[in-house]
């Protein structure tokens, strides 16, 4: 059975919300943990509570120079990093049409080529040592996307099929990867939350929306990050962790619903499907 008792974490995305929660988790367990986020002077509460097992970094997660550099002062001064968790996130409101490439690029950047830059980063060291555990956050909007969050949805569905790939990839070399399937949670994401800047008036019943009711539930949703953390650190030391884990009922009952809408489209076009083979 695995178990990182006095490990090194690599978290992302540590000023609030459930990044914040399980680098507060962690700490308490006595483990080491290099917390990050943009402006990491909101972590200095958690580096004078913790002096000797957490490290503060700043890091812009699309900025590959500064990846590099935070995992190299993590190893200095923590020692080797044993879990990874891809935290951080960017969420950007728009319809298709409403959306750029530019917006496209933003949200990719922060919510996957950021992470997959990190992952490989580290892999080298947990590869040599045979042992380590990736969790990389998405959302149940990668498997049932609401109108007006593509760019969103989309990187994290790419983030999510990833990560499945690079679970087949490091299974020989002990390495776990866990994709976190996070439904709505009491964060600061809606609160930063951006939109594009051009708006059509004809998406207001669908993409616009979206951004209504975002706004509406944002600061009364029902996922507690804390217990969310709590969750996350069982599983890592699970001996055969799951490599989907939703947390938030929501994000139960959503994949449910989007599973058997699947289900029954397979069924639908199974038929036509078998019908165009040279046989």
């Amino acid at each position: 059975m695995l178990h990182f008792d006095e490990a090194t974490w690599l978290i992302t995305g540590c000023s609030s919300g459930l990044g914040r929660a399980l680098a507060e988790a962690t700490l308490a367990r006595g483990e080491r943990v290099a917390a990050t986020a943009r402006k990491h002077q909101s972590l200095s509460d958690l580096a004078a509570a913790y002096p000797r097992t957490c490290l503060t970094l700043p890091l812009e997660i699309s900025d590959y120079g500064q990846i590099k550099s935070t995992i190299e002062r993590t190893e200095q001064t923590l020692g080797p990093i044993n879990v990874l968790v891809n935290n951080a996130g960017y969420l950007r409101l728009g319809a298709i049409e409403e959306t750029t490439d530019a917006d496209y690029k933003a949200v990719f950047d922060t919510n996957f080529f950021g992470p997959m830059q990190i992952i490989r980063e580290v892999l080298p060291g947990m590869r040599k040592r045979r042992q380590g555990c990736i969790v990389n956050v998405t959302s149940v909007g990668a498997f049932s996307p609401p109108p007006g969050a593509s760019a969103y949805s989309a990187a994290k569905a790419a983030l999510d099929v990833a990560s499945e790939a690079l679970s087949l990839e490091i299974a020989p070399f002990g390495i776990n990867v866990i994709i976190v399937v996070l439904g709505a949670f009491r964060t600061r994401v809606m609160e930063s939350m951006t939109y594009a800047e051009s708006v059509i008036d004809d998406y207001k019943a669908t993409a616009h929306a979206t951004r209504d009711r975002f706004e509406t539930i944002s600061g009364h949703q029902v996922g507690d990050v804390h217990k969310a953390a709590s969750a996350i650190i069982d599983a890592v030391n699970q001996e055969n962790p799951p490599l989907r884990m939703p947390l938030g009922p929501d994000s139960v009952e959503r994949v449910r619903a989007k599973l058997a809408d699947v289900a029954r489209e397979m069924e639908v076009g199974a038929t036509t499907a078998a019908s165009v083979t040279y046989y």
